[in-house]
């Protein structure tokens, strides 16, 4: 298998970008909404992927910004977790054979997410020419 290139930008190079998907982490602290909010009137499509119940803190607000702001919320536990960003991944990179980019923002997922995040777009990666930005 060839390498999956990998290079490092600045912090803030991702408010520019244009996304053919951005995966969000929908999470009970207030900043898993703020990538979103940096990015509200750059989107195309956009998925917000949350957690099963119990919701607290600042969760339910979370949910209700992203719902406001034309993203498709999904919640699911870890099982579904890896259909459900497979599906969006394929989706965004199948229309053509030109680059896909996808912003994935990890400041609400857990170790399992992360992981399997990466492995979606590395296996991605192997047929699609496709970039990612994790923020």
């Amino acid at each position: 298998m060839d390498n999956v290139p990998l290079f490092v930008t600045t912090a803030t190079e991702f408010l520019s970008e244009q996304y053919d998907l951005c995966i969000y982490a929908l999470g009970y602290e207030q900043r898993s909404s703020h990538v979103a909010k940096l990015r509200v009137d750059r989107e195309g499509r956009s998925i917000s992927v949350g957690f099963l119940p119990p919701r607290m803190f600042a969760y339910e607000k979370n949910k209700q910004w992203y719902q406001t702001h034309g993203t498709t919320v999904v919640e699911c536990d870890d099982a579904v977790y890896r259909n459900t960003v497979e599906t969006a991944i394929r989706e965004a990179t199948s229309s053509d054979h030109a680059k896909k980019r996808i912003l994935i923002d990890i400041s609400s997922v857990n170790r399992y997410r992360l992981a399997t995040l990466v492995e979606v777009c590395r296996d991605t990666a192997i047929t699609t020419d496709l970039e990612v930005d994790f923020v």
